[in-house]
């Protein structure tokens, strides 16, 4: 058999590229992500990341090629 392993840290590298970089994440700005236009990969329509916590809260973050919205979750 082949042995197969994962590499936790590579896997947290590819998530924070989809969070901070598609995404555009940023809690330090005042509406929860950074004000420069979204750049989605070509073939991408969108971009929708749920379950999102920050200091208690809940968010779902929404990318679109046109903007990006951090929606509190109820």
């Amino acid at each position: 058999t082949l042995d197969r392993c994962v590499f936790t840290t590579g896997a947290g590298g590819v998530l924070q590229a989809v969070i901070y970089g598609f995404g555009g994440l940023d809690f330090a700005s005042p509406n929860g992500v950074i004000d420069e236009p979204p750049a989605l990969p070509e073939s991408w329509q969108s971009l929708k990341i749920t379950g999102v916590r920050w200091q208690g809260k809940r968010y779902t973050l929404h990318v679109t090629k046109t903007g990006r919205k951090l929606i509190p979750q109820r």
